[in-house]
């Protein structure tokens, strides 16, 4: 065994120790989990492909760090013209600092003050260089994702807080007079896709996609939605429920400054099956059905911009009733 490996153990057996400690004093009512496993990202994303329709498959790995790991994110580049599989990665492992370019994105990680920060580039006007998005055309994503190996009920928490800090660092409008309030638009949202896991339910497997709306750039608050994921190909054609941004968002997210979203999902979770079944929405689930089964996060970009997002102290803390 390395001295590094030994000391990696002695350090998690201590954390153990700390959080088995911690648990005692809080009691079985006050017990948290945080949903999200390695929040910090550091054993890097494993690639999707860039069409839909070889589905969510593995075409290779982002890393960012020198041991060999197996990640729990996902990276998503659905429709994108370059495929960042192919990106030869720049690494300082000094400074724990990595970064996978290509002419459409850059996906990078650091840490800046002892914190992990992500960062998402879409470079829109390489992605669009033979002409603006037209109706009924793909859009370049890039997302990270998280599938949940074995979720809880939703309705098992007293109270589920989403914590996140986020910033828009760089965007450029690049649209001309063709642009299309109705199909272009830069746009960020938190995500999680939701479904009915109770095979007793007549509702078995209804799934919807609940979103904390970041940024869109044909407003100055992203506004709240009920409508159908569709739009393109591969969309699911599921609820897609996100309340207006105005409720989580302090500022416009263009001055660049760090913003902190710190909210309870537990009643927007409930507003959106109770506003879900007004639309004609899951009507034979009920909100004791529910498991948040995946998480996505970063740019979907049906218009010619070019646009970053950072991220960091990502958590999903659950407060176990």
């Amino acid at each position: 065994m390395s001295k590094k490996t030994y000391i990696s153990l002695v350090g998690v057996f201590c954390l153990f120790l700390l959080a088995s400690c911690a648990a005692e004093k809080l009691g079985n009512s006050e017990k948290t989990v945080n949903i999200f496993d390695d929040p910090d990202f550091s054993l890097g994303f494993i690639i999707y492909p860039t069409l839909h329709s070889e589905g969510a498959k593995e075409i290779g790995r982002l890393k960012f760090d020198p041991e060999p790991a197996n990640p729990v994110w996902h990276l998503a580049q659905w429709s994108s013209r370059y495929d960042i599989s192919l990106a030869k990665g720049e690494a300082d492992e000094a400074k724990e600092s990595y970064k996978y370019a290509n002419e459409g994105k850059v996906v990078a990680k650091e840490y800046v003050d002892g914190e992990a920060l992500l960062t998402l580039k879409v470079i829109g006007e390489m992605e669009y260089k033979d002409g603006t998005r037209k109706n009924g055309e793909a859009w370049p994503h890039l997302l990270i994702e998280q599938v949940m190996g074995d979720p809880q009920n939703v309705d098992s928490f007293s109270e589920l807080m989403l914590n996140l800090d986020v910033r828009i660092n760089d965007f450029e409008y690049l649209m001309t007079s063709d642009f299309d309030a109705n199909l272009h638009a830069a746009q960020t949202t938190a995500y999680f896709g939701i479904s009915n896991q109770n095979k007793e339910s007549e509702g078995y497997s209804d799934f919807f996609w609940f979103g904390i709306p970041i940024f869109d750039s044909r407003f100055e608050y992203p506004p709240g939605g009920v409508i159908k994921d569709a739009g393109q190909p591969g969309a699911s054609g599921a609820l897609i429920y996100t309340p207006p941004g105005k409720e989580f968002l302090t500022k416009n997210m263009l001055d660049g400054e760090w913003e902190t979203i710190h909210v309870d999902l537990i009643p927007y979770i409930q507003r959106a099956v109770e506003e879900g079944k007004q639309k004609g929405y899951l009507p034979k689930t009920s909100f004791e059905d529910l498991k948040i089964t995946s998480f996505n996060l970063g740019w979907e970009l049906p218009g010619t911009y070019n646009a970053s997002l950072q991220i960091k102290n990502l958590e999903l803390i659950g407060r176990i009733k």
